[in-house]
């Protein structure tokens, strides 16, 4: 049987109003990059956004910290790696 890589773009640019399943708050990140590993994803790459508003804050470094702070307790070693601006 060969290996296969599953690599996940989580949220991407999406807001909720574009699609109201769309994770933003770290919590709701963390969540699903969790149940995508329980599905057999190698990797997420993932966008945060401002927890109240939604909206994207790529600079916001706490929040990215937030997302993976909250991965690693629940004791996942899935390759993460979030937005980087252009």
């Amino acid at each position: 049987m060969k290996r296969v890589l599953i690599e996940v773009g989580l949220n991407e640019a999406v807001s909720r109003a574009e699609h109201p399943q769309v994770p933003v708050t770290p919590a709701e990140i963390a969540d699903d990059i969790l149940a995508c590993a329980d599905a057999g994803a190698s990797i997420v790459h993932f966008h945060v956004g401002d927890p109240e508003t939604g909206a994207q804050c790529y600079a916001e470094t706490s929040i990215y910290r937030e997302v993976i702070a909250r991965v690693r307790k629940a004791g996942l070693r899935i390759l993460m790696y979030p937005t980087y601006p252009t």
